[in-house]
């Protein structure tokens, strides 16, 4: 084989390889889901413990949420499916912190921090008056 199409072939297979990677990134960002997080007025929610839970694509979490003195006292993920989000889980501290479902997602876990803020949101809707 020729040097000419040794060179050929190995630039070839850059071009294939680059547009592959990209566009394999570029398809997974667009399958992020685009979901809608209400807040909750929590003078509305009494004391208690309340289960929510959500599922969008391959994330699925559900959530243990305890009010007391209508505020959050304490949020447990029961269980959190997730391919690379599991440090979205730290979401429930800055929730607590805030007494709000209004924060900020955890940066590289975007996907999962959406899909326990809605799961959340589902377990003090569920007893809202």
């Amino acid at each position: 084989m020729s040097v000419k199409n040794v060179v050929f072939i190995f630039s070839t297979m850059v071009i294939v390889s680059t547009l592959f990677f990209y566009g394999c990134r570029s398809s997974a960002n667009k399958r992020s889901p685009d979901i809608v997080i209400e807040d909750v007025n929590l003078a509305n929610v009494s004391d208690g413990t309340y289960e929510g839970e959500h599922t969008e694509g391959p994330v699925w979490a559900k959530v243990l949420v305890t009010v007391k003195d209508h505020a959050i006292s304490d949020i447990e993920i029961v269980n959190h499916r997730t391919m690379m989000g599991k440090k979205a889980e730290a979401i429930t501290d800055d929730v607590i912190m805030e007494q709000s479902l209004r924060v900020d997602t955890v940066t590289g876990a975007t996907w999962s921090s959406k899909v326990i803020l809605k799961a959340i949101e589902k377990a003090l809707q569920s007893v809202e008056s």
